[in-house]
């Protein structure tokens, strides 16, 4: 009678043994599923930084244009000056539609 228990306790340990590395095993597939998710989002959120550091850059070359442009407008002796200033605008921002 007692080795029918033993037998009957072992049996039941073996079965709650099992549960339990079934449930690890599906956890550690759940975990893996995450791990996929981040790293799509990881890799989405470095293309969005070089997005917005390639902008930065474009806006600083912007900038300077734009205080070049000032200054050679103060500089500018007649309306020719000016007159070829702003063709020289034109043909910049005409650049930056066709690159950008």
């Amino acid at each position: 009678m007692s080795t029918i228990i033993i037998y009957v306790v072992m049996t039941a340990i073996i079965i709650m043994l099992l549960g339990i590395i079934y449930c690890l095993i599906k956890k550690i597939g759940e975990n893996k599923d995450q791990i996929r998710e981040l790293k799509e989002q990881l890799g989405d959120a470095k293309k969005t930084a070089e997005r917005l550091s390639d902008f930065i850059a474009k806006m600083q070359n912007i900038k300077a244009d734009e205080k070049n442009v000032a200054d050679k407008i103060k500089d500018a002796k007649d309306d020719e000056e000016i007159y070829s200033i702003v063709n020289d605008i034109i043909a910049i921002n005409n650049g930056r539609l066709q690159n950008g």
